[in-house]
C-alpha cells in the first residue's frame, strides 16, 4: 500500500472512531434526557399535589374563624374566669391556714404529730 492510501485509511479510521464516539455520546444524552423528563414529570405531579393541599389548607383556615373562632374566644373568657376563681380559692385557703394557726396553734412548717391536729400543709402558688 502506498503512503497516501495508508494515510487516507488512517484518517478514515480516526473519523470512524470519532463518529462512533459521537453516536455513543448521543445515545447517552438521549437516555439522560429521558431520565430528566421522567424526573421532571414526577416533580410536576408533586407540585400539583402540594398546590392542592395548600388550597385545601387555605379553605380550612378561612373557615376556621367562622366555625371555631367563637369557641376560641369563649375559651379565653373561661380561662380568665377560672384564673379569678383560683385566685379567690388561694386567698381563702390562706385565710383558713391563718385560722388554724390562731385557733389551734397549728404551725405548717413545724408540725409535730403530738400537736393533735393532723393536716398536710399546702400553699397554692
Amino acid at each position: 500500500m502506498n503512503r497516501c492510501a495508508s494515510g487516507i485509511k488512517g484518517v478514515l479510521e480516526t473519523l470512524a472512531n470519532k463518529l462512533k464516539q459521537q453516536e455513543e455520546e448521543i445515545k447517552a444524552d438521549e437516555a439522560g434526557k429521558l431520565e430528566f423528563e421522567r424526573r421532571l414529570s414526577q416533580l410536576r405531579e408533586k407540585k400539583r399535589e402540594i398546590e392542592s393541599r395548600i388550597d385545601a389548607n387555605m379553605r380550612w383556615t378561612a373557615s376556621f374563624d367562622q366555625d371555631l373562632g367563637p369557641f376560641a374566644k369563649m375559651y379565653k373568657a373561661k380561662t380568665k374566669e377560672i384564673a379569678s376563681i383560683y385566685d379567690d380559692a388561694k386567698a381563702r385557703h390562706r385565710e383558713g391556714v391563718k385560722v388554724l394557726v390562731n385557733e389551734f396553734n397549728y404551725h405548717p412548717e413545724f408540725f409535730r404529730p403530738k400537736d393533735g391536729f393532723h393536716a398536710t400543709p399546702f400553699v397554692p402558688k
